[in-house]
């Protein structure tokens, strides 16, 4: 029984994109605020929606989207191929971890070194980790389907460039002194934040997408060796295969 119907899937995808779309423009309106009042003082909820704030509603958010994603992991550990189990299970712990560490604002501290390494080693200490992330992973991504593979790849990415990228450009902005940290060190944060934000959505529908597929294959296995009976053993390995 799958925990989350796939008919209600569609209906929670909207509910996140429109939610996304509601704190991108909230940010950005609180930033005219800012920037063009007298008195921005006098607008408390600024501070609410703020992509740069701690324990907020950008940043609860974002944490219930990298939650759901480790949820959505945990679940085809156990619906996908038994060969693809393991990766799921240490994706899911690291999406945890990634959470905890959204919540409690301490990815600034963790993006630091990368930023400093723009001018040093570090940068290249950190490109090997990820590329050693990254093959290690490579076969469990070559057992997926094409376009779940390609839909992962293309998730990251665009994760990647709002948290490096544009994190490393905030960082030069911030570090360059307050005749820097104006609008445009505004809208870069916010960007970074509403990039960061639309990789992880892209992660979640793939992933649900994928467990979706993944159950229903599990399901009409399933039923083929009850019809079949159980005295088949080609019918016996397919399960264990699925």
């Amino acid at each position: 029984m799958p925990i989350l119907p796939a008919v209600f899937l569609p209906r929670l995808l909207r509910v996140l994109n429109l939610t996304a779309v509601f704190l991108v423009l909230a940010a950005v309106s609180g930033l005219l605020v800012r920037f063009h009042l007298d008195d921005p003082a006098q607008h408390g909820w600024i501070a609410l929606f703020d992509p740069r704030g701690e324990r907020n509603a950008p940043r609860c958010f974002a944490t219930l989207l990298i939650m759901l994603c480790s949820a959505a992991m945990a679940l085809l550990a156990e619906s996908d191929r038994p060969a693809n189990r393991h990766a799921w299970q240490t994706l899911s712990l690291l999406f945890v971890a990634l959470a905890a560490d959204e919540l409690m604002f301490s990815q600034q501290r963790l993006l630091e070194p990368v930023r400093l390494g723009l001018h040093s080693s570090g940068l290249l200490a950190y490109g090997a980790a990820a590329a050693v992330i990254g093959l290690s992973y490579l076969r469990f991504l070559l057992r997926l389907p094409r376009a779940v593979r390609n839909g992962l790849v293309a998730a990251v990415l665009v994760y990647l460039g709002g948290a490096l990228v544009l994190g490393t450009l905030a960082g030069a902005c911030r570090e360059s002194g307050p005749a820097a940290q104006g609008l445009p060190y505004e809208l870069v944060t916010t960007l970074e934040a509403t990039l960061k934000m639309a990789g992880m959505m892209g992660l979640l529908k793939v992933l649900l997408r994928h467990l979706t597929g993944a159950r229903r294959s599990g399901r009409r296995i399933r039923q083929a060796v009850s019809a079949v009976g159980p005295r088949a053993p080609l019918a016996a390995a397919m399960t264990r295969e699925a």
